[in-house]
């Protein structure tokens, strides 16, 4: 009777489409058209999910439908919100010194 598991949140990485644990994912939210990384999830705003993994980050710099992610017209994804993911969350980084 006490084996009650515990909801985990599913989300969604907006890049390759895999579904897994919220906290196995980059959030991302949009503030004043700029597409910031939400590194503790605490940001207010609609937020999209990545995941963690160098492919998908890499991917996400050519990933032409943030506009319609986001229900924005318009949302600048800067190298440096992409270059601070890569370095703290994958292990691309380690590797190459990206």
């Amino acid at each position: 009777m006490g084996n009650k598991t515990k909801h985990v949140a599913q989300r969604t990485c907006i890049v390759c489409r895999k579904k897994k644990a919220k906290q196995e994912l980059n959030r991302l939210v949009v503030m004043d058209n700029k597409v910031l990384w939400d590194e503790f999830y605490k940001l207010p705003g609609r937020g999209a999910y990545v995941c963690k993994s160098a492919n998908c980050i890499i991917k996400l710099q050519n990933f032409r439908n943030l506009q319609k992610t986001f229900r924005k017209k318009t949302v600048e994804l800067k190298k440096e919100t992409i270059k601070s993911m890569m370095e703290k969350t994958s292990d691309y980084g380690d590797k190459n010194g990206f």
